[in-house]
Formats: structure tokens, sequence, C-alpha cells
């Protein structure tokens, strides 16, 4: 079968995947961060053709963007960073008939001060749009994610924050969890410090292989030095030994057409073959003008070895097996009861939409402000020639 990259074009960071046997479906999330509707999910029966079936967060009153500002300072050799709050790396899972996305909502107070607000959010009918209220959990830190044994017990790992999100020193910590109550059933314990070590070690994953637990993890940043690293241990507790063919994944040093690789997700098909989704971006003209994206490429995984990942390429062709689920998405409609994006906490009612008219109540708060919602609408750049066209108009309302 012949592929094509990006999977999931603009603005589509920090994938995370599952294969839902019983539905022979895979689904996926991205972050949202400071952007509502948020958390999209995607649902393909192929791994080529996907359709954005709703939102995870898709009710105003579900969880709070108010706090989730911008903010501009530079990192490492000045280099500026201009990050934006709410909705970071989530990871989608399925057990025992039911979907959970967990996350982090990252808020910022008017004085400065940061919270790391950890939840999950569950759907039985993932097409329903019916996500419920968030459970909340403690945990200093970001990007989590949650590993369900065969006899119950669920973990969540996650990026613990050793001082200032800005100073990036982190390392991946884990507990046992209530998954009905979010309480916590276990002291949170460090398990690893990443390749790198203490270095933006994020968004962990767990899987189970050859009686070894894998912990699958992003570090290096989110820039050229970009990378997933992997350890693996008899124990879900560790103690993790990491992998000398570090790192799996990594576009720094190297000529490619998709850079910045990293943050990503490893899972099996239903014919056995393994595969890889990451986050990366597209050069063009020495910028990448839609951001960071998501990317399928093939993984070999001989047992009780280590995975070996292939660079993604824009193109490349893949043996198709057995292929009982490679079937376009014809019967599958999208589900979102709306395409449109808006900025942290919108007022739903100034927005009116009839047919191709779309009408707006404007704010006193501009692109340029680093909190609130101004009056915006707008859909996702899928494409580097997409084409839009719009007619302005002003209408006067008496009162």
């Amino acid at each position: 079968m012949h592929y094509h990259n990006p999977i999931i074009p603009g603005f589509a960071p920090d994938p995370s995947i599952i294969f839902v046997e019983s539905e022979q479906t895979y689904f996926l999330v991205n972050s949202s961060f400071h952007f509502y509707s948020g958390l999209p999910i995607y649902a393909s029966k192929d791994l080529q053709d996907w359709v954005h079936i709703g939102n995870a967060i898709n009710r105003e009153t579900q969880i709070p963007l108010n706090g989730a500002k911008t903010g501009i300072f530079n990192i490492e050799s000045d280099q500026p960073l201009v990050p934006a709050g709410g909705l970071f790396a989530p990871t989608i899972r399925w057990n025992q008939g039911t979907f959970y996305v967990i996350c982090t909502n990252f808020l910022t107070d008017d004085i400065g001060n940061a919270k790391c607000a950890n939840f999950y959010v569950t759907a039985t009918d993932i097409w329903s749009q019916k996500w419920s209220d968030p459970i909340y959990f403690d945990f200093e830190g970001i990007d989590p994610s949650i590993f369900f044994e065969d006899d119950g017990r669920a973990y969540v790992q996650g990026s613990w924050r050793d001082g200032p999100l800005i100073e990036l020193n982190c390392t991946i910590r884990q507990f046992e969890i209530d998954i009905k109550t979010g309480k916590p059933l276990s002291e949170i314990k460090k398990i690893w410090d990443g390749y790198v070590g203490k270095r933006n070690a994020e968004g962990p994953h767990i899987y189970k292989k050859d009686s070894y637990y894998y912990l699958l993890a992003a570090e290096g940043g989110t820039f050229e030095g970009h990378l997933l690293s992997i350890a693996r241990s008899r124990n879900i507790w560790g103690p993790y030994e990491t992998a000398e063919c570090n790192p799996i994944l990594t576009a720094e040093g190297k000529v490619e057409d998709i850079r910045n690789t990293g943050h990503g997700e490893i899972l099996q098909d239903g014919d056995g073959r393994w595969w890889c989704v990451c986050l990366g971006v597209r050069y063009n003209d020495g910028r990448f003008p839609m951001g960071r994206e998501t990317f399928l490429t093939p993984v070999e995984w001989p047992v009780n070895d280590w995975p070996k990942i292939d660079h993604p390429r824009l193109e490349f062709s893949r043996d198709g097996g057995d292929m009982k689920i490679a079937s376009a998405l014809d019967s599958f409609k999208p589900s979102a009861d709306t395409p449109f994006i808006h900025i942290r906490d919108p007022n739903l009612e100034d927005f009116r939409i009839v047919d191709n008219t779309i009408s707006l109540i404007p704010r006193e708060i501009d692109l340029s402000s680093l909190s609130g919602s101004p009056s915006f609408i707008g859909q996702w750049q899928r494409h580097f020639t997409d084409t839009a066209k719009v007619t302005l108009g002003t209408a006067f309302r008496r009162g």
C-alpha cells in the first residue's frame, strides 16, 4: 500500500493513537493548546485516510481555557519561544469498552503563577461526542499517559517538572490511579531520567511486549534536537534500562524533508505490523508555515529487541499483508457539530452561522492579546496552497 505524509496536516502536534480491534478502527488525538473546541479526534480504517470526528473538549463548561495564556521568552542560544498554555499532549486509550483521553490544562493566573491541571475525560461511544466532564488528579507535571494492566490496574505516567516550566528540568514519574475517581493508589515515583538525562523528558507512553515494559519518551525540546527515546524493564516500576540505540528517531544532523521529528506513539495494527506516528515539520523556503503536523512511518520491532523506526518520508510504500482493515472511510461521516475554532473561552452566543454567512459581535480584545478571547472564528489551514475567500460587511444593531 502507498502512503502519503503528513497523515494529519496543518497544526497537529503531539499525536497519540490507538487501534480498537472491536471497531477495526484507528483513533488519534492531538494537542490543541488555547483553541476551542479542544483535543480533536480523528478516525481511520487504514492509517492513510483520516476523518475529524469530533473533539474531546466540546462544551464551554467542560474545561476552562481563560488561563491558557501566551508567553514570550528566550530559551537556549537566545532562541525565542512563544508558547501558549492550555491543552498539552493528550493520550488516548481504550479499555473494557471505554475511551479515555488524559491531558494537562496548563494555566497561568493574573500574577504569573502557573498550574498544571491534569485530568481525563471518558466516552463509551466515541462517535457521539458525549465526553464526560473532567476527572482531575494531582500531578506536578505535563503530558500524562495511562497504562492499563490485564488485571484492571491503571498507572499514570507523566513529565514531572522539577522546577518552573521554562527551566525544562523534568523526569518521568508514575503512580497507580483509581481510574473511576482519579484518586492515587500509590506514591508518585520517578521511573526514568530519560536518555538525555533530566532535560525535556516528556510525552511518556508504556507498552507491554515480550514480558517487558517499554517506556517511550520525547526529549530534546521541540526544535532541531527533538527526538524519541526508549527504555525497558521487567517491572512496571523499573528499574528501566536505557537503550544503547537511542535516539530511536531524530532529524538532528540530517538533511530530511521532514524535520524536528519527535513526540509520538508506537502501535501495532490488525495484521501485526508496527507503526509510529510522530510530530514533525515540513520546510518551505526555510520556514515551516504549517507548524507541527502528524506523520506516519513504519517500525520493525523484533522479539526481545528494541524498535527500529524509519525516518518519516513524504511518500512510502509498505506491504499490505492481508489488509483486512484497509478500506476507505466512505461509510464514516464527520460527527463534529462545527468545523470552526475559537481562542480560549468564547461566548458562542457572539457568533451566528447561517448558511455561508457568519455574524459576530466584536470585542475590545484583539489577536495580539496574550490572554482573553477575541472575536475570532477560523479553520485550520491544511495545505501549503489553500485558498480562502471572504466578503466583509458591517451590521449595526440598535439598542
